[in-house]
This record gives C-alpha cells, sequence and structure tokens, in this order.
C-alpha cells in the first residue's frame, strides 16, 4: 500500500487540472489496454493520485527553473 497523501485539486489552475485529467485517461487507457478490462474504483483512485502526483512534480520543476 502506498502512503502518500492525495493532493488536493485546489492547488492546481485550470491548465494544470486538464493537464491531470489527461494524465489520469491515460494511465486509465495504459491498463485497460494491458489488462483488457475497465480499472475498478480503487484503480481509478490510484490513477488519479498518480497524476496528481506527476502534475505537481511538473509543477515545481518548473517553478524551481524560473528561481
Amino acid at each position: 500500500m502506498s502512503d502518500k497523501k492525495m493532493i488536493s485539486i485546489d492547488q492546481f489552475s485550470v491548465d494544470e487540472r486538464l493537464a491531470v485529467e489527461q494524465t489520469y485517461k491515460g494511465l486509465a487507457e495504459k491498463y485497460r489496454q494491458r489488462t483488457g478490462k475497465e480499472p475498478d474504483s480503487k484503480k481509478e483512485k490510484e490513477f488519479n493520485s498518480e497524476a496528481r502526483q506527476m502534475v505537481m512534480a511538473s509543477k515545481l520543476e518548473k517553478e524551481k527553473a524560473k528561481a
């Protein structure tokens, strides 16, 4: 089990929220292609969390590059 906390969607701008949604859809599609079945609610939550973490990591990298 992962002990990572869910990042609040409120921390993202509109563009970043779209990036989270696109990343989530990509992860879910990759899962469908790999397993041949739809992700259950537990997997959906996991993908959503992973997508938020990926977008937050890129956001922090961009902010660090500006500084």
